[in-house]
């Protein structure tokens, strides 16, 4: 196919992919898609950090940030309640955050899971204020830039009525 090098060019996937039914999806605005997915973030985000008005810093925050300067694409981060994982899930959100003023090709999420705890369909939560569309706008921004979802509390969503909801967030 295409040169002889043994890899394949672009224009011939795309003729075996249309060969076999599958279309491509229009080109979609990056900057659409980052606004229309970032709106996530701020979904039972409200958690106080703060003793007294002081910050406390996070002993595991820069070895998080190492792991996922290193390429690891899943860290779960386990402990006890109250032992302080949200508040590291939010603090490694606000530093990646910060990252993202200045790369443009980052991109990080952050998903609070208990807000939707009785949700019992996909259409449930997205009336809470979860994108609709959220894996396939996802999946085209990160061809682009680098994407970075922290999701918190899937302890919760396990031990609900209902698992469906937990395991949409777990294939996220």
């Amino acid at each position: 196919m295409g040169d002889n090098s043994g890899r394949i060019q672009k224009q011939d996937l795309l003729a075996i992919c249309e060969k076999h039914g599958a279309i491509l999806g229009p080109q979609v605005s990056i900057r659409n898609i980052k606004s229309s997915i970032s709106q996530v973030s701020g979904i039972g985000k409200k958690w106080k950090r703060d003793i007294g008005g002081k910050s406390l810093n996070n002993p595991y925050l820069d070895d998080v940030l190492s792991v996922i300067d290193e390429g690891i694409s899943s860290i779960l981060i386990t402990g006890g309640p109250g032992s302080g994982k949200t508040c590291l899930l939010l603090d490694l959100f606000d530093e990646l955050e910060k990252s993202s003023l200045t790369d443009q090709n980052l991109l990080p999420l952050f998903i609070q899971s208990s807000v939707f705890s009785n949700c019992n369909t996909l259409q449930e939560v997205e009336s809470y204020g979860f994108p609709v569309n959220f894996i396939q706008k996802v999946s085209r921004l990160s061809e682009k830039v680098k994407v970075i979802i922290i999701i918190d509390s899937l302890d919760v969503l396990s031990i609900s009525r209902e698992h469906n909801i937990f395991s949409f967030f777990w294939q996220q």
